[in-house]
């Protein structure tokens, strides 16, 4: 079987070129659905921790206000909203969430072919850099797939039987090394695993690397002059062979012969590959299948509408803490201890234990017996940080572009004029966001109407 091992080896460098963009992207879900303590921080004992483990570690729970979810549900429903008010269709599921894609991680992906549309994650996609934020001088695409065993032969071996059994065979060690890698792996079926280039990430599943390339190929221009048709062929000893033997039988016959000169095609071809670089599949075409949208792609870079707003939910969620901190120890202090009052049989660490638990008891030894049990009761003080409370989540709505009406909370408009003029304004602050993934999508029906005509010809 032929095997194209540079290629699968410019494949993985361009994936690899891009673990930052799926390292942010990563952090930007996480912040999105709520997981806001993941980053790591320092602990005063040089521990580098995550901040939850910190946080656990000091007897914590972490508390988190999710902001971000809110924000991108509202943006995802305004955008629904104005597809029905431009009365340009039903917005479909699948452009409901790769537009909710898109604020997340400011990468928009689809797959068309075969006249359909297919949502494409962009953990499983890797190219080589491009300028343009459309991707249309991208000259190097590729998906990671997941398929069953039995998609992989039918597909691959086109019945035949030989090939059916060396595919198998590829497979058949790759499949085991892959079972043993999942068997150490989380089982939850709601929290994706994270992608590796070679294995599946799904149990029974094999991997196949999709990758288009585009290049300059030798060609031949042919001219026929008897019938007046123009033609393509490859550039290879087989066909100039063919053209000299027609041209010498028309040269017998007193007929017109062909014509043709050398060329260069700039066209994609593909390939399908296994994990160790066998060719499954092979050929050319007009385009690759994938329309892309990278927002807002400056200097290589792609910043999200969350990643913008992450570092204002963290300190809002830190504020948040701050006050569960007042109210529920009392804003308790420094306790000054004397080191020979230590009740008997109690550590440093079981009086702080206690010391910061509200309604806790701290056994001491009296040295009188007019000394009865008492309550100890102190009252907490926010100082300010209600009100600076307040103006971060101003600040938030300042750096989203987004307003409480927008996001349907309560809203200090008065009437209906004031409200419709606050709704614009939300609008206009995102609208660069809109326009951008409304042209992502006329680009896909643009080219899902080509397709559809291609396979019906």
């Amino acid at each position: 079987m032929r095997r194209e091992k540079q290629l699968l080896d410019n494949a993985l460098e361009a994936w690899t070129s891009l673990d930052e963009f799926r390292r942010r992207r990563r952090r930007c879900k996480d912040f999105t659905f709520g997981r806001q303590w993941s980053d790591r921080h320092r602990l005063s004992d040089g521990r580098v921790v995550s901040e939850e483990a910190g946080w656990l570690d000091r007897g914590r729970v972490p508390l988190c206000n999710n902001l971000i979810r809110q924000l991108v549900k509202s943006i995802v429903g305004r955008w629904r909203h104005l597809q029905r008010d431009e009365k340009v269709g039903v917005a479909t599921d699948i452009d409901a969430r790769t537009f909710e894609e898109f604020l997340i991680s400011g990468c928009a992906i689809q797959r068309v072919e075969r006249g359909k549309i297919s949502p494409v994650g962009p953990a499983r996609v890797f190219f080589r850099r491009f300028e343009r934020s459309d991707g249309d001088d991208c000259s190097f695409v590729g998906m990671l797939h997941d398929m069953r065993p039995a998609e992989v032969l039918r597909r691959f071996s086109a019945g035949d039987a030989v090939r059916f059994g060396e595919i198998h065979a590829l497979y058949q060690g790759a499949a085991s090394e892959n079972s043993s890698l999942r068997l150490n792996a989380s089982a939850s079926p709601c929290c994706g695993a994270e992608s590796d280039f070679f294995h599946a990430m799904s149990p029974g599943m094999w991997r196949v690397i999709e990758v288009w390339r585009r290049g300059c190929t030798p060609v031949l221009r042919i001219h026929d002059p008897e019938r007046g048709a123009y033609a393509t062929g490859d550039y290879d000893e087989e066909t100039l062979r063919r053209i000299g033997e027609m041209n010498a039988r028309r040269r017998k016959r007193g007929g017109k012969e062909l014509r043709w000169y050398p060329d260069l095609d700039d066209g994609w071809e593909y390939f399908w590959l296994a994990p160790g670089g066998e060719v499954l599949a092979y050929g050319k075409g007009e385009n690759h299948p994938f329309v892309m949208a990278l927002y807002p792609m400056v200097d290589g870079e792609v910043r999200s509408l969350v990643d913008d707003v992450i570092d204002q939910q963290k300190y809002v969620n830190n504020l948040v803490m701050l006050l569960d901190d007042v109210l529920r120890a009392s804003a308790k202090g420094i306790v000054l201890f004397p080191t020979d009052q230590l009740p008997r049989g109690m550590t440093w660490n079981d009086v702080r234990r206690i010391w910061a638990q509200p309604g806790g008891i701290l056994p001491f030894r009296r040295t009188s017996k007019n000394i009865m049990p008492y309550q100890l009761n102190t009252s907490g003080t926010v100082s300010g940080a209600t009100e600076m409370l307040q103006t971060q989540l101003k600040l938030f709505d300042e750096i989203s572009g987004t307003n409480a009406s927008s996001r349907g909370s309560g809203s200090t408009a008065k009437g209906a004029e004031m409200m419709a003029r606050e709704l614009e304004q939300a609008t206009v602050s995102v609208y660069d966001l809109l326009s951008t993934f409304r042209g992502f999508t006329e680009r896909r029906d643009e080219m899902l109407r080509g397709n559809s005509r291609s396979a019906t010809d």
